[in-house]
């Protein structure tokens, strides 16, 4: 392999490993945020002034759920949602030099 290629193949490696570590902290905060719900569900049940609703343990999880979910997905889509489209655009255009540079140094024959 020329240096160049060695260059390209040591970058795609690197990317590659970028990638699992973005991907497994990513993992890491979905359990997180799921255990902290769970224990926030859990504190709102027990909290109940209604003792006749402790018994329905399942629907009230379900109904407090279903709120948070009506509650967090506006916030979302106008906060979370059009960050990440926007990293999204941005790593494409970094993409698109780094295959520029890469067409540049290692031309097709």
């Amino acid at each position: 392999l020329t240096g160049a290629s060695k260059s390209f193949e040591k970058a795609l490696n690197f990317d590659l490993a970028l990638s699992s570590v973005v991907s497994s902290f990513a993992l890491a905060v979905g359990l997180s945020w799921e255990a902290a719900m769970k224990a926030a569900t859990a504190a709102v049940i027990a909290a109940l002034p209604i003792q006749q609703l402790k018994q329905y343990e399942a629907m009230v999880k379900t109904a407090v759920g279903l709120a948070s979910f009506v509650c967090m997905l506006p916030v979302w889509f106008r906060k979370i949602a059009p960050q990440a489209h926007q990293n999204v655009t941005n790593i494409r255009g970094v993409l698109d030099q780094g295959t520029q540079t890469v067409m540049r140094l290692m031309p097709m024959p």
